[in-house]
């Protein structure tokens, strides 16, 4: 059985992130908090068997989108996972097939957005993680995708 146990690559992001000049003691503070989420979430969907595929955070601004690409084998069972940092109060999750068409989504009302599927086509996924809600204006995003 093959062993996830090195830190994730969003969490090594975001420690490294937090430590760079460009950061003030908010943002650092904010990223932080980010990667605690991501380990937690990433030691869960280890224990249930899924190999952890992640992407570093992004600040994203209140009302904006950021898009990542990943490729996926037809098959593949995914689970995605959104979070943010404290200033975060609503996150949506929208996926997309190779042809663009919707697989997944989710537009709860919440800063915790979920969405699992099997990909029935080989090829790059895009998957847009929205912040439709911010008590600030910007806030730290990152997503979280387990694949077996």
């Amino acid at each position: 059985m093959k062993s996830n146990l090195i830190p994730s690559v969003a969490a090594a992001a975001a420690l490294a992130l937090a430590g760079s000049a460009k950061a003030g003691p908010a943002d650092e503070r904010a990223i932080l908090q980010l990667a605690k989420q991501v380990a937690t979430v990433e030691a869960a969907y280890v224990a249930d068997g899924y190999f952890v595929h992640d992407f570093e955070p992004v600040a994203v601004d209140d009302g904006e989108s950021h898009i990542f690409k990943v490729f996926l084998d037809a098959g593949d069972r995914v689970r995605l996972r959104g979070m943010g940092d404290g200033d975060a109060t609503d996150i949506d999750l929208h996926v997309r097939d190779p042809r663009g068409g919707l697989v997944a989504s989710d537009e709860d009302l919440d800063a915790t957005p979920l969405a699992n599927f099997t990909a029935r086509k080989t090829g790059v996924y895009r998957v847009e993680i929205s912040l439709p809600g911010c008590a600030a204006n910007m806030s730290y995003l990152a997503v979280l995708l387990a694949t077996r």
